[in-house]
């Protein structure tokens, strides 16, 4: 007598008919059940931890249609916690073969699999993978007793019914639905049925006519038949075909290690930056590389340009270990990824899959997951599937497998790349809080990659290249000061309605002589509303809310004395830094680009044409000077600072922007953000005049302003004999006196 499994009964029946109507005659959906139960199993894996890691497997994972977003059926640290396994459904096809879902589960993560039937049990392992199929069949070490092999009869004769098994409100539950009418044609002519997953397709009196486990089934009768006469690959053949694959995955998915240097200490602009994939690991990253011919390889580093300013060098680990060098040929406009040429031919370059990814909608895909741990690096490999497709980014149809892609390279039956994992690159106008990085890689087709890579001259973004020391604080520059508005500030000035009331838009405050604003006619008073910048999707929102980057306290001149000098390079600048929100955004976009700025004046909206041109030298990115027997840096005293100090072109001096604790300079009383206006009674003009003013003198006069406060400081400095006989001869004529 069979075991019978507990289940409730999901009944469809019409309650009632529209007159002519024709009835069509009841079908006993309990006896289909009854019919199909000794043929349905639960299939248990008991999952563990590997090396830490919770089990992860992109098999049991769904689109949700609510956020576009992957969800799990099941919590894999949850199921370990509360020591139960993962439960599916199973078919029994032979007296020792199961038909189950393919989990695509790691090995290292599954403990055992055992087959359930009642309150019997039996052990079973991989036997082999369905190719077009989301499924396994499982051997069992021994026939499950009270089971019954599916009867399959493709000759059965419609209408169909579908049968589902799983757990409904805790119980094991058997679900009989009708046949779907609905036919779905796609615009290349497929025609297709939409069925559960997992799903046995039977007629009237529960004869089985075909299996489903994709969810959905060709038009036509073409999905009738055994899933014993399906397309497999045996568990030997997959051990042979991944062992293929970590041979060219070694040689083609390398290790790459980007080294930047440091910021210069001295700067505080909080735009230039390593980003945030960089900020674990100082000033070296470790990433994957994709060697894609013998010279070259695709480095998938989302760097915002800030970063890539600061890079210095590339090194490629061959398979063996052996650190090559490489050069930094190309930076991708749309996607996190840079292009460098290898000093040396090294590995086994890729090859990338032409053709549609469409076609590999559930296919068996064996794959590779190679994670950069620190200076290792570590492959796994298993085999995926591309479950789902989204279209997106200009109109490209981006996979998707519902699990864990970031570290994800599946391939198809003949060995090429099918996706890689980049991050696509936001328009600054897309970005929240203008920061970069912030999204996980998607799996990118690498038909796609291979197009952009064969025409890169048009996929290149020149704004984002490494910058010798001097030019790594470069920014873009409107020329303008902004206040930004708020709900009242929009009402008084009449432009609530242009500014969404006052949530965007600022108030032009300043503007400085000879910019690309003044030039433009720009004036005092006017509201910057908003840029159109070529190739930006959206307008650039100009920001109505405090810009971070900006000042908001009095400088403590008067209580200078006061601070111990430990605390020196703590200390702000005392005017607002000229790497705003909108000075930053306009760097990320890239020089020579062209926009059109929105202005509102006297009532009217004013648009002005510009071109993104890089501003002069700025507090964070000038000249320097640096003399250690002082303990003392001096800077070119730059148009910002010049408008806070109130000083013409012409008026002399360089800012003191570093003070070494305990150094003469700080003995002498000196502190940071004074002005050195003369050495010796000769004026200083810049940082390099400076450096010469001092070179092979003992004793230094120096003229010191501290806003309007003037003073003189006397240092004395050891000198070389050498130094002191070049300054005999070259020294300059001292003509004019300090102001002081």
């Amino acid at each position: 007598m069979i075991n019978r499994t507990v289940f409730s009964l999901l009944v469809l029946l019409p309650l009632s008919s529209l007159p002519g109507e024709e009835i069509e005659t009841p079908v006993d959906r309990e006896a289909i059940v009854r019919a199909v139960s000794p043929s349905l199993v639960r299939v248990e894996f008991t999952l563990r931890y590997d090396k830490g890691e919770a089990p992860r497997s992109p098999g049991w994972r769904y689109q949700c249609p609510t956020c576009g977003r992957p969800h799990s059926y099941f919590d894999a640290e949850e199921l370990i916690k509360e020591e139960r396994p993962l439960e599916v459904a199973g078919f029994v096809l032979s007296p020792t073969r199961v038909l189950t879902r393919d989990a695509m589960l790691h090995p290292r993560f599954v403990e055992k699999i055992v087959v359930r039937f009642g309150d019997r049990e039996v052990s079973a392992k991989p036997a082999a993978i369905a190719k077009d199929e989301v499924a396994v069949l499982l051997e069992l070490d021994q026939p499950l007793e009270g089971t019954k092999p599916l009867s399959l009869d493709n000759g059965k004769a419609p209408p169909y019914f579908m049968v589902t098994y799983s757990r409904f409100n805790s119980q094991w539950t058997t679900i009989v639905e009708s046949w779907p009418e609905k036919v779905y044609t796609t615009s290349a002519g497929q025609r297709s049925r939409s069925v559960p997953r997992c799903c046995l397709i039977v007629d009237g009196d529960g004869a089985v006519a075909g299996v489903s486990m994709n969810g959905k089934i060709p038009a036509d009768d073409s999905w009738k038949g055994s899933p014993l006469d399906w397309p497999v690959v045996t568990a030997p053949e997959m051990s042979e075909l991944l062992a293929n694959l970590k041979k060219q995955v070694d040689g083609s998915v390398l290790r790459v290690t980007l080294s930047f240097r440091s910021p210069k200490r001295d700067s505080s602009v909080s735009g230039i930056r390593l980003g945030r994939e960089s900020e674990d690991e100082g000033t070296k990253h470790n990433v994957m590389g994709i060697l894609f011919d013998e010279k070259h390889i695709l480095v998938l580093a989302a760097l915002a340009p800030a970063t890539t300013a600061l890079l210095e060098n590339i090194a490629v680990f061959a398979p063996d270990g052996k650190p090559v060098g490489a050069k930094f040929v190309h930076s991708l406009r749309d996607y996190g990824c840079l292009v460098a040429e290898l000093e040396e031919p090294l590995g086994t370059p890729v090859s990338l899959a032409d053709g549609s990814i469409l076609d590999c909608r559930n296919k068996l895909l064996p794959a590779a997951e190679v994670i950069i741990q620190g200076e290792k690096r570590v492959t796994y490999f298993n085999h995926s599937r591309l479950g789902s497709f989204l279209l997106k980014w200009k109109q490209q149809v981006f996979p998707r497998t519902g699990g864990a892609e970031k570290h994800l390279f599946p391939h198809d039956m003949d060995g090429r790349l099918l996706t890689i994992p980049i991050v696509r690159r936001e328009k600054v106008s897309e970005q929240d809080s203008w920061s970069w990085g912030h999204d996980e890689p998607i799996l990118v087709p690498a038909a796609l990659v291979k197009a952009i890579l064969a025409d890169i001259e048009n996929h290149n973004d020149p704004s984002n290249i490494p910058l010798p020391e001097e030019e790594e604080n470069r920014l873009a520059w409107l020329g303008v000061e902004l206040q930004g508005l708020n709900k009242e500030l929009a009402r008084v000035n009449n432009v609530s309605h242009l500014t969404r009331d006052g949530e965007t838009g600022a108030l032009i405050s300043y503007v400085y002589p000879g910019s690309p604003a003044s030039e433009a006619g720009v004036e005092l008073g006017w509201i910057l509303l908003r840029l159109h910048v070529e190739g930006e999707p959206k307008p650039f929102e100009v920001p109505a809310g405090s810009d971070y980057r900006q000042w908001h306290w009095s400088f403590p001149w008067n209580q200078l004395d006061d601070i111990s000098e430990e605390y020196f390079d703590q200390m702000p600048l005392p005017w607002p830094s000229v790497a705003s929100n909108l000075n930053r955004a306009l760097t990320d976009m890239g020089f020579g680009k062209k926009y059109v700025a929105e202005f509102f004046h006297q009532g009217r909206v004013v648009k002005r044409q510009f071109e993104i041109t890089q501003s002069p030298p700025h507090y964070e990115g000038a000249p320097r000077y640096k003399s250690k027997p002082l303990g003392l840096t001096v800077c070119d005293l730059t148009y910002e600072a010049r408008r806070y100090f109130q000083k013409s072109e012409d008026d002399p001096g360089v800012v003191i922007s570093k003070i070494e604790p305990g150094s003469k300079a700080a003995v002498g009383g000196l502190k940071p953000f004074e002005i050195i206006t003369h050495v010796n009674d000769v004026p200083a003009r810049s940082a390099k005049d400076f450096e010469s003013l001092i070179s092979g003198r003992t004793e230094l006069r120096l003229a010191v302003k501290r806003m309007t406060r003037g003073r003189i400081v006397k240092l004395k400095q050891s000198v070389s004999g050498k130094e002191a006989a070049a300054r005999t001869e070259t020294a300059p004529a001292e003509a004019g006196g300090a102001a002081e």
